[in-house]
């Protein structure tokens, strides 16, 4: 039952970017729409992983912690989209390139190991 706690980073992760597009409108740009749809996607796929055990995806059932992965990738993908847009910018430079290079990695790792089937990290005590 602690896969339950996947809900709450996927209804954040889904509050802001409609919390966002309510106070900026859409975005304008293509990175600006690459990161939102990596965020969109990484909420979507982890409120899923909080969710479902499982899901049918074609004609065999994918368990939670795929999803879990997918997401943290894509999570991984749209701050690195984002961070990089914002340093090419010349915004933020110092702070955005520290958190990016901190971060990304970091969820890449997790995401990667969870696609895995959790090689490094244990999946089955989130279950």
């Amino acid at each position: 039952m602690k896969r339950r706690l996947f809900l709450v980073p996927g209804v954040v992760v889904l509050l802001g970017l409609a919390l966002f597009t309510v106070v900026f409108g859409p975005p304008a740009t293509p990175s600006a729409v690459a990161s939102m749809a990596c965020f969109a996607v990484a909420g979507v796929v982890v409120l899923l992983a909080g969710l479902r055990a499982s899901a049918a995806v074609g004609p065999s059932p994918v368990p939670w912690y795929v999803f879990a992965g997918v997401g943290d990738v894509a999570l991984a993908l749209g701050l690195l989209v984002n961070g990089a847009a914002t340093v090419a910018h010349g915004e933020d430079t110092l702070v955005t390139a520290i958190t990016v290079v901190a971060s990304v990695p970091v969820l890449l790792f997790i995401g990667v190991d969870y696609l895995r089937g959790g090689v490094h990290l244990d999946v089955s005590v989130l279950e």
